[in-house]
């Protein structure tokens, strides 16, 4: 169910989801981008909670938008992590990830990790994911030259938005 709903996010036509999510997840299926298992495994319910949402409007909305961003990168140590001594400043340590989801909004990148855990505690959420999210803003920054503005999970177990960091 994960992979199947990570798998939509990254190559379904939002619009069409939200008109007939049925015919985009067969079209989906149809062209391999789904396997029979994936298909079969799809909660379209909380599929259609996403394309039903206020973050779907403001995905919708924005001029810009880029699934499955890929970056490699490196930083100083000393950038990463404040409890270092300085005679790490020029050690640089290469980070490599994979963004789901950057929309711009008011000419900030707005960063949007999808999430399939089944927990139900958003607190949870926060504490385990919220450095990843900010590792992802600050390559996100750096490569495309823009400010985050906002870091979100979406949980489909929750059917919500958890904002991280906002502006």
């Amino acid at each position: 169910k994960g992979t199947a709903a990570h798998k939509i996010m990254q190559y379904a036509d939002f619009n069409k989801c939200r008109t007939d999510l049925d015919s985009e997840l067969e079209r989906l299926y149809e062209n391999f981008y789904l396997s029979d298992a994936e298909y079969e495994s799809v909660d379209k319910g909380v599929i259609n909670g996403f394309f039903e949402s206020d973050l779907c409007d403001r995905i919708l909305s924005s001029s810009s938008l880029r699934r499955e961003f890929r970056f490699l990168t490196e930083f100083p140590a000393t950038q990463l992590r404040d409890d270092l001594d300085e005679k790490y400043a020029d050690e640089m340590i290469v980070v490599q990830g994979a963004v789901d989801l950057i929309f711009e909004e008011n000419d900030r990148l707005i960063i949007v990790d999808f999430k399939t855990d089944l927990n139900k505690d958003e607190n949870a959420f926060v504490e385990a994911y919220s450095q990843q999210l900010k590792l992802y803003s600050k390559a996100c920054e750096k490569i495309l030259k823009k400010q985050v503005g906002e870091l979100m999970l979406y949980s489909f177990s929750l059917q919500k938005e958890i904002i991280i960091m906002e502006e």
